[in-house]
């Protein structure tokens, strides 16, 4: 069984008009209680590669090729360059349409407003603690789940449940990250 690497931090009930204080943010984020999630954006460039290599059309291409060579039928083999010119295609176009994939998922990071120390602080989607209190508005992205402290939004959670009429939170109800607030606050 594999053993947990988060060390324990005091969850509090931090207060909606303070927050969590500088100090329990740094203890939350060397505990690593954080919403960071390493992005995995497509395959890596070996499964690129082996992907593109290990083919059953490349295989045959192989088989065929070393038969003609074992034959001594040079002038045939001229087929073994349109495979590797093919393979080579698909590799080139695969790691283009990687690395377009990665620069796009940069562009699209989600921000929010946190209350910290008492002061309301924009943050990226990554810097959310365990225990912070967020402040969410009308079209703003839910990025971890969490409980309605104050206030009632209206809540579109298609993209978890399907279901695209909106949903009312209130005051003890729970947000489920990746849902969109459609009202409210």
């Amino acid at each position: 069984m594999k053993q947990s690497t988060q060390l324990p931090v005091t969850r509090v009930q931090a207060d909606k008009n303070k927050g969590l204080t500088s100090a329990q943010v740094a203890e939350r984020v060397k505990a690593k209680q954080t919403n960071y999630v390493k992005k995995v954006v497509g395959k890596s460039y070996l499964a690129i590669f082996t992907s593109n290599f290990l083919t059953f059309f490349n295989f045959l291409g192989l088989l065929l090729f070393v038969l003609m060579l074992a034959c001594g039928s040079y002038e045939n083999m001229l087929f073994a360059v349109i495979i590797l010119a093919n393979t080579a295609i698909g590799i080139v176009q695969e790691i283009r349409s990687k690395r377009t994939i990665e620069k796009l998922s940069i562009v699209h990071e989600p921000t929010l407003t946190a209350v910290r120390d008492g002061a309301e602080v924009t943050l990226n989607a990554k810097d959310v603690v365990l225990d912070d209190v967020v402040i969410y508005n009308a079209g703003k992205q839910i990025v971890a789940d969490g409980i309605v402290i104050d206030g009632m939004v209206e809540v579109n959670e298609s993209l978890l449940t399907g279901e695209s009429i909106p949903v009312k939170k209130h005051a003890g109800d729970t947000l489920y990250a990746g849902s969109f607030v459609v009202a409210g606050n």
